[in-house]
């Protein structure tokens, strides 16, 4: 599985992640009751504080299929969220903010990083 990864919802920045030329950016999940997940150390794969991206994606909302089994959940999330144009319309999509104190509401859904949160080398593009 390759690296991939989201930009910022606050500030338009992509997630590096911590294998990259430009180390880590330190950044916060921010979920629908306005609770910031902080990861400082991305690894490049979906986990965010201990939580997987996707997992809880699901569980905001698809509740109904989610079995609390991170990867059956995983699974779940990818497939109604892998998309900028599905995330768009989720009623709780991913959400992303350097600030600690964003509010969910005054965020835009979060969009793919095109560099996978790694490939910053101008030679690579």
């Amino acid at each position: 599985m390759g690296f991939f990864s989201w930009k910022t919802s606050d500030t338009d920045k992509s997630i590096s992640n911590c294998y990259s030329e430009r180390g880590a950016l330190p950044v916060y999940l921010i979920t629908p009751n306005d609770e910031a997940i902080y990861e400082e150390n991305y690894e490049g794969y979906g986990e965010f504080g201990g939580y997987d991206a996707y997992a809880l994606l699901a569980k905001w909302n698809r509740p109904n299929e989610c079995n609390g089994d991170v990867d059956h959940d995983r699974l779940i999330g990818i497939r109604i969220g892998c998309y900028d144009e599905q995330m768009a319309k989720l009623k709780y999509p991913l959400k992303f903010a350097e600030n600690k104190n964003a509010r969910y509401e005054d965020l835009a859904p979060a969009t793919s990083c095109d560099c996978q949160g790694y490939f910053y080398n101008d030679e690579y593009w």
